[in-house]
């Protein structure tokens, strides 16, 4: 009876060790980001960025997604844009709306989907389509320069 016990655990402590831990993958090094949109708002004569050259107030923007809430954006000083993070929304397609002094701009449908990966799990935009405003689209299809 100890012979079989005996090789059961050391059965059990080799199998336990040939199984492939998350440990493995180094997920404590990997930093989990969330999907976005950049918005830089621009003089559409002069391409000058309106933020920066305060023509225009962050104060005076609102950004406006139906069905989500609270919408997570923020003002970055240091490239004088807005970012929208796509934290938390459900899965589908949303209307994106973005208001200056109320007045609507800019809009875009953009599609979302919950994706679970290895280490980091998170909302992606799947599809992503400007409906309304003028703009100029940057390099990452996620950054659209605002003409005003």
């Amino acid at each position: 009876m100890k012979k079989l016990t005996r090789a059961l655990l050391i059965l059990s402590v080799l199998f336990l060790s040939s199984c492939e831990s998350t440990d493995d993958k180094e997920c404590s090094l990997i930093e989990c980001i969330s999907s976005g949109i950049s918005f830089e708002f621009v003089d559409k004569e002069t391409g000058e960025n309106l933020l920066k050259n305060e023509s225009l107030d962050p104060s005076d923007i609102e950004i406006k997604v139906p069905g989500v809430e609270p919408i997570n954006f923020r003002y970055e000083n240091y490239s004088n844009s807005y970012i929208l993070l796509i934290q938390n929304w459900p899965n589908g397609l949303h209307q994106l709306s973005i208001l200056v002094n109320s007045n609507s701009i800019f809009e875009m449908e953009l599609e979302t989907e919950w994706v679970r990966g290895e280490c980091c799990s998170s909302t992606e935009i799947r599809n992503l389509v400007v409906t309304k405003g003028e703009y100029i689209q940057g390099e990452e299809d996620e950054f659209f320069q605002i003409q005003l």
